[in-house]
C-alpha cells in the first residue's frame, strides 16, 4: 500500500474521566489507499468513499468507538471489521447506540489484539470524525505495595502520574537489596475491565533491571487469571506495553522479577518509573451486554 502518512483525527468529544483516543495514533486509508485527508469537525460528504481503515503499527485492544456522521440510517449502511494476525474478523456482538442526532457509539466484544479497523458501506462517505476508545488510566493514585523498599523509593511513586527524567531522588519505586523475590502490586478500588498495561522504565544506566519482568493479573478472589513474561531479547526498552484482551474483571496487578540482569546485582529488583492500567468500568460492559441480549 506504500508508505503510510500520519493523519491527525478531530477529537469529537472531551471525556471528563480522561479517556484516551487511540485513533490519533492511527494512519488513514480510504478505499484501501493511503490518504492524507483529515476528518473534519464539520460533517461534509467526502466523495465516493466505501471503506475507511484505521491502521496501527502496534497491536491494540478494541472496546468501543464513537463516530460522527450525517447518515442517520447508519444501522443499514455500515459494517465494522477488524484485522488480527492475518485474519479479518467481524464485530462480535455488535451494538450501536445513538448518543445524539449525529453521534453513535459502536461496541464489539473482541477478545484478540487488532492492528486495523475498517468501516464499510454507504455511510462511510458521511463520517466526519472518529474516536476509538483506549480506556483511561485506572492505576493513577490507587493503593500500592511492594515486598520491600529501597531507601525512600516507595511503591506509590509508580502511580503518581509522573514519568520522572531521573530516579536518583526517589521518584520511582524500587525494592530493597536484600529482597530475593521482589514484587510490586497495585490494588484497585474495585474490579475493572482492562485492555492494556504500560510500564515506564527508569531512564538511567539501570534500565536493564526491568528486562524479563513478569506480570500477573488477579481477580477479586486473588486468583491469578493472566500471566505475562517479557521475552524481548533486544535492547532495554523505555516503555513496555502488555495487552490484556481477555475481558475478565481484574482487581490486582503484580509485577515480579526473577532475573538478575547485571553481574553486579546481588538480587533481582523491581523498579518502576510509572505504571498505567487502561480500561473501564465493569458495569458499563455488562450494561451493554444486557441490552444486546434483550434486543435479540
Amino acid at each position: 500500500m506504500g508508505k503510510y502518512l500520519s493523519v491527525l483525527f478531530t477529537l469529537i468529544f472531551i471525556y471528563s474521566d480522561c479517556q484516551e483516543d487511540i485513533a490519533v495514533n492511527a494512519e488513514l486509508l480510504l478505499n484501501g489507499a493511503l490518504s492524507s485527508t483529515k476528518l473534519q469537525a464539520q460533517c461534509v460528504n467526502i466523495g465516493n468513499i466505501k471503506t475507511l481503515t484505521l491502521s496501527w503499527s502496534t497491536s491494540q485492544v478494541f472496546t468501543w468507538m464513537r463516530i460522527q456522521t450525517l447518515d442517520t440510517d447508519i444501522l443499514k449502511n455500515f459494517t465494522v471489521t477488524f484485522y488480527s494476525g492475518g485474519r479479518t474478523l467481524a464485530c462480535a456482538e455488535q451494538k450501536i447506540l445513538q448518543m445524539d442526532k449525529n453521534k453513535y457509539n459502536i461496541y464489539c466484544q473482541m477478545n484478540v489484539a487488532i492492528t486495523q479497523i475498517t468501516l464499510s458501506g454507504e455511510a462511510v462517505k458521511s463520517i466526519c470524525s472518529v474516536h476509538v476508545n483506549g480506556g483511561r488510566n485506572l492505576a493513577l493514585k490507587q493503593q500500592t505495595s511492594q515486598t520491600s523498599t529501597h531507601l525512600k523509593y516507595e511503591s506509590q511513586f509508580a502511580v503518581d502520574g509522573i514519568v520522572a527524567p531521573s530516579c536518583r531522588f526517589s521518584n520511582c519505586s524500587h525494592t530493597a537489596v536484600y529482597d530475593t523475590t521482589p514484587s510490586w502490586s497495585v490494588m484497585f478500588d474495585q474490579a475493572y475491565l482492562f485492555n492494556r498495561f504500560v510500564l515506564y522504565n527508569r531512564l538511567d544506566s539501570s534500565t536493564f533491571r526491568l528486562k524479563y519482568f513478569g506480570l500477573q493479573v488477579l481477580d477479586e478472589k486473588h486468583s491469578v487469571i493472566f500471566n505475562y513474561t517479557d521475552t524481548n531479547h533486544s535492547n532495554n526498552q523505555s516503555v513496555y506495553t502488555v495487552l490484556y484482551p481477555d475481558n475478565k474483571p481484574a482487581a490486582i496487578v503484580t509485577v515480579v522479577q526473577t532475573h538478575m540482569n547485571d553481574i553486579l546485582d546481588a538480587v533481582p529488583y523491581v523498579s518502576l518509573n510509572e505504571f498505567e492500567a487502561y480500561g473501564g468500568n465493569v458495569y458499563v460492559y455488562f450494561c451493554i451486554r444486557f441490552q444486546n441480549i434483550n434486543n435479540k
